[in-house]
Order: C-alpha cells, then sequence, then structure tokens
C-alpha cells in the first residue's frame, strides 16, 4: 500500500497502514473470501497463492519489516521480530471477519454493521499501539511502573 512509502515517522506509518488494510478488507467481502480460500487451499497445492505471494506479500512484508526495524532503531517501537509481529498483525484484522458469523450467532448483534466495524478498528490500532509503541520513558505502552 502507497501508505508505507509516505514520509511519517514509523509510528504514523504502521498505524495508517493497518487502519487502510482494515478499510479494505472490510469493504471487500469479495477479495477477503478469496484470499482466504486460496490460502486454505496452499497445502493442497493452490496453484495461485505462489504467484500472489511473490508479487503481492513478498514486497509488502518486506516494507514492513523495514518499516518496523525504523521504529526499533528510533526507539518508537519495542525490539520485536518481524516474523513473529506481522502475522499477528495480520491476524487481528482478518480473524475477526472470518469469525463474524459465529459472533453474530453468539452475541446476536451483526459484528459487520457499520458501528461495529468502527469499533473494531479502533480496537485493532489500541491494541498494535499496545503490542509495538514504546512509551518516552523506553517502555513498553501498557508494562506496568
Amino acid at each position: 500500500m502507497t501508505v508505507l512509502n509516505r514520509d511519517l515517522p514509523p509510528k504514523e506509518k504502521i498505524l495508517a497502514y493497518v487502519a487502510e488494510y482494515f478499510d479494505f478488507v472490510a469493504s471487500h467481502g469479495f477479495n477477503r473470501n478469496l484470499g482466504q480460500m486460496e490460502m486454505m487451499r496452499a497445502g493442497h497445492g493452490s496453484p495461485h497463492l505462489k504467484r500472489i505471494a511473490k508479487r503481492y506479500f513478498k514486497p509488502l512484508f518486506m516494507r514492513i519489516t523495514e518499516v518496523i526495524r525504523q521504529g526499533v532503531a528510533a526507539g518508537e517501537f519495542r525490539p520485536v521480530n518481524p516474523l513473529q509481529f506481522m502475522p499477528s498483525m495480520v491476524a487481528l484484522v482478518v480473524f475477526y471477519f472470518i469469525s463474524a458469523p459465529v459472533m453474530k450467532s453468539v452475541t446476536g448483534f451483526d459484528p459487520l454493521s457499520p458501528t461495529r466495524l468502527a469499533e473494531r478498528r479502533a480496537a485493532v490500532l489500541d491494541f498494535i499501539s499496545a503490542a509495538l509503541f514504546q512509551n518516552p520513558d523506553g517502555k513498553p505502552q501498557g508494562a506496568a511502573r
């Protein structure tokens, strides 16, 4: 996504990326479902996943890794392993949509309503901030003081 190429500090860049990614997933149900199906088929020989990963996922992974490393070097992010952090970051967004039918059955509300999507988007950004950002005192956000 082009947000990763903007001239922003790493904190703002990561939050802007996650926000745009959330908005994209929320507004493109067909793409979301197609991507999920291809990933599930990957273990059984998806003919498309390798090409998609090389063209789209790998450059994105490399760019986010670079932003994370810049944030760590600048003292904005706590030291995290991008190989571990990125799947968790993506899962915070994607799992919500995958589990929406179950959540609707359990809770009785529509998790894909505009109000619930806005709540989830805010919660994802808050969680990413708490998991990744350093406080000015050098402690991870949310750490006991």
